[in-house]
């Protein structure tokens, strides 16, 4: 291959275009007319071109990723074993035990008749309910992070985010 073989491979697409000026469309036409192996990439463009000329109209629609993203999911869920399935349930839904723990321990604190109803010992008890809120919502955290390490859901809703992320302006 010479440095007028590289040059062509770089004007081919525009060429078959029909986008060149009249110097380098006069240099494709000569070096093809002499170069049997330029003139067969310049056909093979063309019809590459002619056939992929009939897509032209088709895009894909706009919401295809979310489509698929969630038939992938949809896929995965169903081939994970029982254990798995009731491990991600319940670790869904695992978030609401502890703050209706905390939220009926703050009420239980403070309308209980009979305890000590002071502005102090109310705000005891609601940063003692909050410390045990935070250490629980910090061991969760762990747990989510390492599940999200091998849950195919989480992968796949973190695959979403980042092809959201890409097509954002």
């Amino acid at each position: 291959m010479n440095r007028d073989c590289e040059r062509l491979g770089k004007l081919i697409s525009d060429y078959v275009d029909d986008n060149l000026g009249d110097r380098d469309k006069s240099f494709v036409a000569s070096h093809v007319a002499g170069c049997e192996s330029c003139r067969r990439e310049v056909e093979q463009t063309r019809k590459l071109v002619g056939k992929l000329g009939g897509f032209s109209g088709n895009q894909a629609p706009y919401d295809l990723w979310s489509g698929v993203s969630e038939r992938i999911v949809a896929e995965q869920y169903r081939r994970r074993g029982l254990l798995e399935r009731l491990a991600t349930f319940a670790a869904r839904r695992i978030i609401a035990v502890p703050v209706a723990v905390a939220t009926a321990s703050v009420i239980v604190l403070l309308a209980h008749p009979g305890k000590d109803h002071t502005p102090e010992a109310k705000r005891d008890a609601i940063a003692e309910s909050t410390a045990e809120y935070k250490a629980y919502m910090q061991a969760y955290s762990s747990f989510r992070s390492r599940q999200a390490l091998s849950d195919p859901a989480a992968i796949a809703a973190a695959a979403q985010l980042q092809h959201n992320n890409q097509g954002a302006p």
